[in-house]
């Protein structure tokens, strides 16, 4: 499960549940934490040093509340993120720069473990890009060999195609003549 709050400054997590215990059996924070601490994870990590929000004590926001896919071919949970950072209106409370890596992104954890998979960053800083819904199928593109994908259209209006399994991009635009025609299989 996913939780919204955003705008609130909350930290964004994805969290799995034992569905006969009810117990936490892992988190995935999308943004790093206090940064006296140690990171959680070497993903965490990674995101750090690509400016994280902070308001002294923490990161904020990368919320992921919808979408929410499991994804039974590569045994993945993708999911959309929210932006870092709070920000209503004109008043900036806590101010996010750089890539602020994993906000505004599309991302993939395993699903027994909770475990980094991949990232693709759909928003830039100024445009955001809060995700929809993840259809996940199989296409063949131009007749080349069958590709698993996951495909969403964030707010900022682009249809982005991306390898399921590695989160490559394959296209921002089904119209692309680099693609040709798309086939559903």
């Amino acid at each position: 499960m996913g939780f919204n709050g955003s705008d609130d400054g909350v930290r964004g997590a994805l969290i799995a549940y034992d569905a006969e215990t009810g117990k936490e059996a892992w988190r995935f924070w999308t943004v790093p934490g206090d940064p006296s601490k140690p990171f959680e994870t070497k993903a965490l990590e990674m995101a750090a040093k690509t400016g994280q929000a902070t308001d002294g004590g923490g990161s904020a926001a990368a919320t992921c509340g919808t979408p929410i896919t499991y994804d039974e071919a590569t045994n993945q949970v993708i999911f959309g993120t929210a932006g870092v950072g709070v920000d209503y209106g004109e008043f900036r409370l806590i101010k996010a720069t750089g890539d602020r890596l994993f906000g505004e992104c599309i991302m993939a954890v395993n699903a027994d473990t909770g475990e980094y998979a991949w990232y693709y960053q759909t928003g830039t800083e100024g445009v955001h890009s809060e995700n929809n819904h993840i259809v996940m199928a199989d296409f063949v593109i131009d007749g080349e060999k069958k590709r698993h994908v996951a495909m969403t259209v964030p707010k900022n209006g682009f249809f982005f195609v991306l390898d399921a399994k590695t989160g490559k991009l394959l296209s921002a635009n089904l119209s692309s003549k680099r693609f040709g025609r798309l086939r559903l299989i």
